[in-house]
């Protein structure tokens, strides 16, 4: 008898290993039983010759092996977690991209033959959504994906064996997140082709945020195959979008006002009412966004004759607040001819934003502040104003704002869509005209044309071109 129990705890036996006996049945336990729940009967067992049993569970041991003190030992088992997977990782495998990445998905892949026309699963969206941009579908990047979705969705639960898992969360997609994806997974090639297919509706992405440890990459190889054509006075004008000569306009947005900074920018570069740059307006415009803040979008705007700006203009629109990421700022400060801030009055008193801002004021020639008020008496907006307009003066720059009625007033958009395009018209007349290889080459950030594949393949294309000399001025 190992101990005779109390009030609180059953009987437990072992049977005497020192004299040879042992359980019939193994216990549950290694060196004891309870009697009350199970069959503690011993019996005597033999060992074999130089063998002695041990309290483990009939085991026996060597006893010709030199003698070692044994001494009660605690053993901690230690859970050592994998390291977490990122954002980005985690995206990729549930739209079914992770097999490409990076880099390695090429347009065969997306045109084949399926057997479904409609995915079933979302890792089919991301090669939908690729085969419908290529045939020219432009709503695939919102009303078309969230059919995706609803589908999918409607499937699962149809074949969900277990009723009580809700997995609707884990099955929405935001665009955007699914667009740097696509094209963090494509080749060199396919890359150009979905830009092309982009270029002519939408916006696309410019500049990647840090994803799976890559730092912050300006991505212009895609640009090398936009081919920009417009028509002034009677004249007709071509160029590739890298090396044509443009003015650079920036939008960040500071804090979290309650105007769309993108619609705002969509209305900006049209009267019509077209969703250049995605929005929360659009299809599945409130999905949370997990991979995509932080990138730098591109459009165009040509001039024309009905165009209120008479240069052409590269407009960039940072997804995500430009106080978080201060990199992407950086950049659109060296690169950009105007810098176009919204924000909200209140957040003038910042310390930090003052500081921002003075920056931007330094190393732009033109920074227009779109202030949002919220309850602003007219004399705490004219204070706020006067002491920006100190610093303005400071620094010698020209200053620019626009005010925003808040909550409790009417907006009028086309008023004010004309007054910003004005002053950017105005800022843009002045300036000097510069393409966009020449303003990346004063910055240091990674751009993707540095890598060695593209620069072999750029310099086989430039020895090409040797050979032709009579066409090479007529891209240039």
């Amino acid at each position: 008898m190992l101990n005779f129990g109390s009030i609180f705890g059953d009987s437990a036996c072992r049977c005497d290993h020192i004299k040879g006996y042992a359980f019939v049945n193994n216990p549950k336990e290694r060196c004891y039983c309870i009697p009350s729940d199970e069959d503690c009967t011993c019996y005597k067992k033999f060992c074999p010759p130089s063998y002695i049993l041990t309290s483990d569970k009939n085991n026996f041991r060597n006893t010709e092996m030199p003698p070692k003190i044994l001494y009660p030992i605690l053993i901690v088992f230690l859970l050592v977690e994998k390291e977490p997977i990122d954002d980005f990782e985690m995206f990729i495998k549930k739209v079914g991209l992770d097999s490409f990445y990076p880099e390695a998905m090429e347009i065969s892949d997306v045109m084949k033959i399926y057997n479904k026309e409609m995915p079933r699963h979302l890792k089919g969206i991301a090669i939908m959504f690729i085969r419908n941009l290529v045939m020219l579908n432009y709503t695939c990047r919102d009303k078309l994906l969230e059919k995706f979705i609803h589908d999918i969705r409607k499937y699962q639960q149809i074949k969900r064996e277990d009723q009580n898992d809700d997995n609707s969360s884990n099955s929405t997609v935001n665009p955007l997140d699914l667009i740097v994806a696509v094209f963090k997974c494509s080749s060199p090639m396919l890359k150009q082709i979905l830009a092309t297919k982009l270029f002519m509706q939408t916006s696309y992405p410019f500049s990647f945020p840090a994803l799976d440890k890559d730092r912050m990459l300006v991505s212009i190889w895609p640009l090398r195959s936009l081919v920009l054509e417009w028509k002034t006075n009677e004249k007709l004008s071509q160029h590739i979008a890298v090396d044509c000569p443009c003015q650079i306009v920036s939008f960040i947005r500071l804090g979290r006002p309650t105007i769309s900074k993108s619609k705002l920018v969509n209305e900006i570069l049209t009267d019509e009412h077209h969703n250049t740059f995605f929005n929360k307006d659009c299809n599945l415009g409130t999905t949370k966004r997990l991979v995509s803040t932080g990138m730098i979008e591109v459009a165009w705007c040509l001039p024309s004759s009905e165009s209120i700006l008479g240069k052409i203009c590269m407009f960039l629109n940072l997804r995500g607040d430009g106080e978080i990421y201060a990199n992407q700022v950086t950049l659109l400060s060296k690169i950009s001819s105007v810098v176009v801030i919204i924000m909200e009055t209140k957040h003038f008193n910042n310390t930090h934003y003052k500081q921002l801002l003075k920056k931007l004021h330094k190393t732009n020639t033109g920074v227009i502040l779109v202030m949002e008020t919220k309850n602003d008496s007219n004399t705490s907006i004219n204070q706020i104003l006067q002491s920006h307009s100190d610093t303005q003066i400071q620094l010698g720059k020209p200053f620019r704002y626009i005010i925003l009625p808040g909550d409790g007033h009417t907006r009028s958009t086309v008023p004010m869509n004309n007054k910003i395009r004005n002053v950017i018209n105005e800022i843009t007349q002045e300036n000097e005209d510069v393409r966009l290889s020449e303003r990346l080459n004063a910055c240091s950030t990674d751009i993707d044309e540095k890598k060695e594949c593209f620069s072999m393949t750029r310099r086989m294309a430039e020895d090409l071109m040797q050979l032709i000399p009579e066409k090479r001025d007529q891209y240039h």
